[in-house]
């Protein structure tokens, strides 16, 4: 502990140090009660009865003296700071656009040595990637023939992957509306203040709609909104048509990165590298304090005071 840097908590219980020369007043300052002593004939042998008795209790009276002012020290919390208390970093505001057409049902990846959708293979490893980002909000959007959102922007990821875990694959048909997909993610960043971004899973180029993805990336540009692509097919890449922009077009097109997952490894690889790369900002020291106390220092020297005083008082008597 350095003295210097002593404070205390509650420095309005130090107002009552006075009280602790109690002791001492009473044994050295109170006068004797009239007629004290009467029983001494002699009168210089009434002066040594007394001086040897008020020598006898002056240890016991200092103890206790002492023993009250580190008392009223204990109170007042005697304190030392610490280290400012790190606030965490801001996180960030994702968008899960998950496709769930017929083809995600195509079990062209493997898990445990058995083959899996490719919707249960998005599903696990996305969960594990949604739990572990903590400070993040989510939302999920799923499209097929048409999109919706599942579950606007929260910090419930627990209740994101509850979601996820009950989409299922080709109930909406087998066509695919990435940009209307597209559109409703980047209406949930309405005016938000943290960082953006959309990460679309799907298997295949957009053939269904309203809106056709130019429309859609050129909403997500207005609103400087990165899409990451993933393109979810255990096998060689999707060739699209030349007047659409595929998977890899839109990730560039708006300042994101196109992925190609073609295995559960690479998914997995590839949502480590998205968590690297919309990493949470760097966490930042907040005008709080961690306090160090030292009240059970003035706190057992008052109970050890008092405990020597009171076997000196046992011995020596009243």
């Amino acid at each position: 502990m350095n003295p210097a840097e002593l404070q205390f908590a509650v420095p309005l219980w130090l107002l009552l140090l006075p009280l602790a020369l109690l002791p001492l007043w009473q044994r050295f300052g109170a006068r004797p009660a009239e007629g004290a002593g009467a029983r001494l004939r002699h009168p210089d042998a009434a002066g040594l009865g007394t001086a040897a008795r008020v020598r006898g209790r002056a240890p016991v009276a200092w103890l206790r003296a002492a023993a009250l002012a580190l008392a009223v020290v204990a109170l007042a919390q005697p304190r030392t700071p610490g280290a400012f208390i790190p606030e965490p970093g801001e996180g960030r505001d994702l968008v899960l656009v998950v496709d769930v057409s017929g083809s995600m049902l195509v079990r062209d990846y493997r898990a445990d040595g058995r083959p899996v959708s490719r919707i249960e293979v998005l599903q696990g490893v996305v969960t594990r990637f949604v739990r572990a980002r903590e400070g993040d909000r989510f939302a999920l959007v799923a499209l097929a023939e048409e999109a919706g959102t599942v579950v606007p922007l929260t910090r419930d990821r627990d209740l994101v992957v509850r979601q996820l875990a009950r989409l299922r694959a080709g109930v909406l048909g087998d066509d695919t509306a990435i940009g209307d997909g597209i559109a409703l993610a980047v209406e949930q960043f309405a005016g938000g203040e943290r960082r953006p971004a959309v990460i679309l899973f799907s298997d295949g180029e957009s053939n269904a709609g309203i809106l056709h993805p130019a429309e859609a990336l050129a909403l997500a540009r207005a609103a400087a909104v990165p899409l990451y692509t993933v393109e979810i097919t255990g096998g060689a890449a999707l060739e699209t048509a030349d007047d659409e922009p595929g998977l890899a077009d839109m990730a560039a097109t708006t300042g994101g990165r196109y992925f190609h997952a073609a295995s559960t490894r690479d998914l997995e690889g590839v949502l480590e590298a998205i968590d690297r790369l919309e990493a949470p900002a760097a966490p930042t020291l907040s005008g709080e304090r961690l306090w160090r106390s030292w009240y059970p220092l003035p706190l057992g020297g008052a109970a050890g005071f008092l405990g020597i005083a009171g076997l000196l008082a046992l011995r020596r008597g009243p």
